[in-house]
């Protein structure tokens, strides 16, 4: 009940329980034998923004703690916070099994960073225009998204170094990524054009 954060609330009716009450009394009730693996099944449905926060917090205690969870979820935006992998399920076909990271950012040796500076875009366009490695995909209001030839950290951070050593006021550098709804609707179209259900 301190876990969950219900102690103030024992005595009530579970039926007076606001919805993130009720989820957070249905966890702590799972955890009562102190069990090594957890699943959840759509945990975080019905939940307001708040509540979603707290069961989020909740969950990354568990899993620091050497819990294992495994998570339900069509609301995928919130696995990609809280979990370490993914795992999608087509007709019963696994089509994807590893990091979301890994699969937001998809496997392509070149990497697309989003760049903000503190002056006009054109100065990055400039500074691209004289990196080997480096294309200019295309100007923002506040900088623009530059192409790295390779997705490799050392040589990625290594230009952000040469980037500010060459006086570009930096305020944003960010890989760019897809969202976790889109791989998994790209994962599923390509899983069903193999297996020619979509043409």
């Amino acid at each position: 009940m301190a876990f969950t954060d219900l102690v103030e609330i024992r005595e009530r009716d579970m039926d007076s329980l606001s919805k993130g009450m009720g989820q957070r009394l249905c966890l702590g009730r799972a955890l009562l034998h102190d069990p090594s693996v957890l699943i959840l099944d759509e945990p975080a449905a019905g939940l307001d923004p708040k509540a979603r926060v707290e069961f989020k917090r909740l969950v990354r205690l568990l899993a620091k703690d050497g819990k294992t969870i495994f998570i339900s979820s069509h609301i995928l935006s919130e696995l990609e916070e809280m979990c370490d992998g993914v795992l999608f399920i087509d007709n019963g076909e696994i089509v994807h099994h590893g990091s979301a990271e890994s699969l937001m950012t998809g496997d392509d040796e070149s990497a697309v960073y989003v760049v903000s500076v503190a002056t006009e875009p054109e100065a990055l366009a400039r500074w691209a225009d004289m990196t080997p490695g480096v294309d200019l995909v295309e100007l923002t209001m506040k900088g623009g998204r530059i192409r790295f030839a390779t997705a490799e950290p050392e040589p990625v951070a290594e230009a952000l170094r040469r980037m500010v050593g060459a006086g570009l006021p930096v305020v944003e550098f960010r890989r760019e990524g897809r969202r976790l709804e889109q791989a998994f609707i790209d994962k599923l179209k390509e899983n069903r054009t193999k297996n020619g259900r979509l043409s």
